[in-house]
């Protein structure tokens, strides 16, 4: 009886320690998911929408929109389970009109179902539901960003 303990605790380690949990995870598949809302009293959009692109080589087009939308270019995606994980680094123009550099921010997601919550380590107190889009049309995120390019 012993060793039947023995054996079922190291199992139970072995199995906190691969990750797995009760929560079930769901595989990342491609698609569009969106947290974007319109505030009318201002005429902004806000929220993000981001375009998975599963394969063998995944990666994920991000658009954030406050105000107005930005960015909307792809960055490489580590896709594990139902886990995301992709860092976006914004191009930025100084005063001069010269390129800058922007700071690199880390994202986190966890796929649950149709819903991605999206995290970042970067910013504090950052959590973004986002859903998924049930017909998007092609490029549509990356549109957006073009869109709305008023930034």
């Amino acid at each position: 009886m012993g060793v039947r303990l023995a054996v079922a605790a190291m199992l139970i380690v072995a199995m906190a320690c691969a990750g797995f949990q009760t929560e079930a995870a769901t595989p990342i598949h491609s698609g569009v998911y969106q947290s974007l809302r319109y505030v009318e009293e201002s005429g902004d959009l806000l929220g993000l929408e981001v375009e998975v692109r599963a394969g063998l080589h995944p990666s994920i087009v991000v658009t954030d929109c406050e105000g107005c939308c930005c960015c909307g270019k792809a960055w490489p995606l580590i896709a594990n389970g139902g886990r995301l994980d992709f860092t976006v680094t914004d191009d930025l123009v100084d005063q001069a009109g010269r390129p800058l550099r922007g700071k690199p921010i880390r994202y986190v997601g966890l796929v649950r179902g149709t819903t991605i919550i999206l995290t970042s380590p970067d910013l504090d107190g950052f959590r973004e539901t986002l859903k998924k889009v049930r017909h998007p049309k092609p490029d549509q995120t990356a549109r957006l960003a073009c869109e709305g390019s008023g930034c």
